[in-house]
């Protein structure tokens, strides 16, 4: 992508990851909690393209529509894929929701978060 491009597309993705993601994650927990298999299977779905986003961001990758996301290093394909529910206990929901959590806040590094990766963690433990 043109550096031009690419640094107001990733500085919107960044904003849009503080403003919506953490919140969607909050309420994906609260989700789990409840045992609502598809609200939660909805916001982490939600998540999980903001975090592509940002991922095809970093890389310079088009990620509208996951365009060329299949371009990316092996290792970060298989950190995205730990997101993907393949059943629906509780663990698989929480361990899904973690892996992202993460993923997430190791693409914020360096942004302002309006919520600490610990308060998140912590807030999932209450509920847990």
């Amino acid at each position: 992508m043109d550096e031009q491009i690419y640094g107001s597309k990733q500085q919107k993705d960044l904003e849009t990851a503080c403003n919506y993601a953490l919140v969607h994650l909050m309420h994906a927990a609260v989700a789990i909690k409840r045992n609502n298999y598809f609200r939660t299977v909805g916001e982490l779905e939600f998540v999980r393209n903001i975090y592509i986003d940002l991922l095809g961001d970093r890389y310079r990758l088009e990620s509208a529509v996951n365009r060329e996301i299949d371009k990316l290093p092996y290792y970060e394909k298989e950190a995205i894929k730990s997101t993907y529910i393949t059943d629906d206990s509780q663990e698989m929901l929480w361990a899904c929701l973690k892996n992202l959590t993460d993923l997430i806040y190791k693409e914020l590094e360096g942004s302002s978060v309006p919520i600490s990766k610990e308060m998140l963690v912590e807030y999932y433990t209450d509920l847990e």
